[in-house]
């Protein structure tokens, strides 16, 4: 039996900056007070990467190749409300209706047969995972033959493989010649902790929020598992500048992981793009 586990992650929709469905129709007021529906128009940004995130799914259906896929949804569906400033409509229904329709493409496929959802963090779901909870309800109401489920933080056993999934985690190393410490650290950490209580350590500890993408092994006595940090789908805006002290590059991405016969096989798949985000001008 093979199935591929396909992760997504910080979408941020709602952001300006962040995922966005063209096909998304929002109901506004024309001028003689009746509803009529408008689609968005999207940013340089966002048509970019939404063109990112389509390649992204068509190559992996292709990867697929007709077998079950299981998706996860590892927080930050969409953006909330405590960072106004780049936000593409202030009605907070508009942003589930973005989220909703970002993840539709997925639904669609009839191979796609169940979605966990991570909560993700307050000042991006109006607290306690309102945001999520609300795309998830309009999906298991849209699609009622999917398993759709919430979760603040799951320990999934997928053909025998244990992923334990959760928003918040570690992030990149502070220094590039540093680069892998922090993530190893927090995996060595979950690992002894699991090893001295007599338990299994998880094959795959998922992380997302930090909008990078972060892969690293450790083998611990007879044990062996991955850590990985999963990109976003979202630009950086003026706080996302300033948080990441100013940050040159960025990725954007997914990762997949596929099982055979109960057991993971090869590196977890990088699908991502770094860009650099500097203007650049010269001046002779």
């Amino acid at each position: 039996m093979r199935r591929l586990v396909v992760t997504i992650a910080d979408l941020h929709s709602g952001h300006a900056l962040g995922l966005c469905n063209p096909e998304t129709e929002f109901l506004d007021e024309d001028e003689d007070g009746n509803l009529v529906a408008v689609k968005p128009t999207l940013r340089a940004i966002q048509g970019y990467l939404w063109e990112l995130y389509t390649e992204h799914r068509e190559r992996l259906t292709t990867l697929a190749d007709g077998d079950d896929i299981i998706l996860l949804v590892d927080g930050d569906i969409c953006h909330g409300n405590a960072h106004l400033e780049h936000l593409m409509r202030t009605r907070i229904s508009d942003q589930v209706e973005i989220g909703v329709m970002n993840l539709v493409p997925w639904l669609e496929m009839d191979n796609v047969s169940m979605v966990r959802i991570q909560v993700g963090t307050d000042a991006h779901n109006l607290s306690e995972g309102s945001l999520e909870r609300l795309v998830a309800d309009r999906l298991r109401a849209m699609y009622p033959d999917k398993d759709i489920q919430i979760h603040y933080h799951s320990l999934l056993d997928i053909d025998g493989v244990r992923f334990d999934i959760a928003h918040h985690g570690p992030g990149q190393s502070s220094r590039l010649w540093l680069e892998g410490n922090t993530a190893r650290y927090y995996l060595r950490d979950i690992m002894l902790k699991d090893i001295l209580r007599r338990e299994h350590p998880p094959e795959v500890i998922q992380r997302a929020h930090f909008h990078a993408w972060v892969r690293e092994w450790l083998e611990v006595e007879d044990w062996c598992s991955w850590l990985v940090v999963v990109p976003s789908y979202c630009a950086l805006g003026s706080y996302g500048h300033k948080v990441t002290r100013s940050m040159a590059y960025q990725e954007h991405g997914c990762v997949a992981y596929e099982i055979v016969d109960g057991r993971l096989i090869g590196l977890p798949k990088k699908m991502v793009r770094r860009l650099d985000l500097r203007t650049k001008e010269r001046i002779n």
